[in-house]
C-alpha cells in the first residue's frame, strides 16, 4: 500500500532554485578564490647618501623605485628642496634629478604617495664654489 506523502514545506520549493541561482552567479563573477590586493602604503626601503658636490657639477638622478618599497605602479613621486639658490630637484617619472646651482646647503625631500599613504626620504646637498682662478 502506497501512503501519500506529507506536502512539502512552502521554502523547500524556492530553496533548490536559490542555491542553484547563486552558485550560477558565482561562478559568473570569476571568483577564482584569491582575494583581492590591498594596496599598500610607500616605505622607505633604501636611502640617497649625502652629496657634496661643486656648483659647476653635472646633475646627478637617482631612481626612486629602487628607495621606495613595494611599487606596485601606484606610487606618485614628488620633490621638494629647502633651497633653490644651491639645488633645484625635479622628478620624471621614478627619476630624481638634482642639479647643483650655487654654493651652499640644501635640504632635499623626495616622497612616494598612494591611496594607501606616503613616505618621505631626505638627504642632504652640500654645493661648493668651486676655486677662483689663479691670476699669472
Amino acid at each position: 500500500m502506497i501512503t501519500p506523502s506529507a506536502p512539502r514545506p512552502a521554502t523547500a520549493r524556492w530553496m533548490l532554485p536559490l542555491l542553484l541561482a547563486s552558485l550560477v552567479l558565482v561562478a559568473a563573477c570569476g571568483d577564482d578564490g584569491v582575494s583581492p590586493r590591498v594596496i599598500q602604503p610607500p616605505t622607505v626601503e633604501a636611502s640617497i647618501d649625502n652629496q657634496t658636490v661643486l656648483a659647476d657639477a653635472e646633475a646627478f638622478t637617482t631612481d626612486l623605485s629602487t628607495v621606495f618599497g613595494d611599487d606596485d605602479g601606484s606610487f606618485n613621486y614628488s620633490v621638494a628642496t629647502s633651497n633653490a639658490d644651491v639645488a633645484t630637484a625635479a622628478v620624471s617619472e621614478t627619476t630624481l634629478t638634482v642639479t647643483p646651482v650655487g654654493g651652499g646647503t640644501a635640504e632635499i625631500t623626495a616622497t612616494a604617495s598612494n591611496t594607501a599613504g606616503s613616505a618621505n626620504a631626505q638627504f642632504t646637498i652640500q654645493v661648493n664654489l668651486p676655486d677662483p682662478p689663479t691670476r699669472p
